[in-house]
């Protein structure tokens, strides 16, 4: 790996106390929802997810009326 982009990853990882939130919870209490932001798409005509935007925006709303947590990877 080049090393600007160690440092970028180290600038930004650096930053995460100050910008990301933290919460304690019971793994047997949590449901807990994990995806990866790259399953999403860009929206542009060479997304292959494209097709999947409808139910993927009714899986979202379903799983936030079981109170679950969305995760982004």
């Amino acid at each position: 790996m080049k090393e600007h982009t160690i440092q970028r990853i180290r600038a930004a990882l650096s930053e995460l106390p100050a910008t990301g939130r933290r919460e304690r919870a019971e793994l047997d209490d949590l449901n807990l929802i994990v995806l990866s932001d790259y399953h999403r798409g860009r929206g542009n005509r060479a997304d292959n997810f494209r097709p999947c935007k409808r139910i993927y925006h009714a899986a979202l709303g379903y799983y936030l009326l079981l109170d679950d947590r969305l995760c982004l990877l």
